[in-house]
């Protein structure tokens, strides 16, 4: 994060116009005091409890999508340091980490991870497989095809015989979910079905 003195956001601004500029008073200021041209509201703090919005660093995301650098304003300049903290991205504690983490502002305490498979896939670093309440293996939230294990372990089949056919499906493990191709066709079952 990096803190700009009035002059140094509007240049940036205006050398950057893919940037989101958000405002985070609350929405009474941003009505009658009013806001500056082409910003968006995002209140950090707002009436009528005048806590944080627990949903700050999602809205923030969904205005900015993909990459695009974010420059936050209030009046005084707390607010916006405050809410600047919030959107500090934490590292990923593994490559296959599904979620994108902040720290909150306050006590750095607690974070919030937001799962984006769609506009941030991580299929190519995805190891994960499912298996479902049915006995069935499944290697991709987004796949058509169910792999069945249920017959091998109520056949009593060998531990190696199970290992080798779980070794056999992950390896046709998808290389990625597909969603946004246009011969994309939804699972038959969904998330809530198979333990997503």
């Amino acid at each position: 994060m990096k803190h700009l003195e009035p002059k140094e956001a509007y240049e940036f601004l205006q050398a950057n116009p893919e940037a989101v500029f958000i405002d985070v008073r609350s929405e009474m200021e941003h009505m009658f005091v009013g806001h500056p041209r082409g910003s968006i509201l995002i209140p950090w703090v707002d009436g009528p409890d005048w806590e944080i919005d627990p949903h700050f660093v999602a809205h923030v995301r969904k205005a900015a999508s993909v990459n695009r650098p974010v420059v936050l304003i209030c009046r005084s300049g707390r607010r916006s340091a405050d809410a600047g903290l919030a959107l500090e991205e934490l590292p990923r504690n593994y490559a296959s980490e599904t979620a994108l983490r902040y720290r909150f502002a306050d006590d750095g305490a607690g974070e919030l991870g937001l799962v984006a498979p769609v506009s941030e896939p991580f299929c190519g670093k995805c190891s994960r497989i499912r298996l479902t309440a049915d006995g069935k293996i499944r290697t991709c939230l987004f796949s058509r095809v169910d792999h069945d294990l249920r017959g091998l372990l109520r056949a009593g089949a060998p531990d190696s015989e199970i290992a080798a056919e779980v070794e056999r499906i992950v390896a046709m493990k998808e290389d990625g979910h597909h969603i946004n191709d246009s011969d994309f066709a939804p699972p038959s079952r969904t998330m809530v079905f198979i333990g997503g």
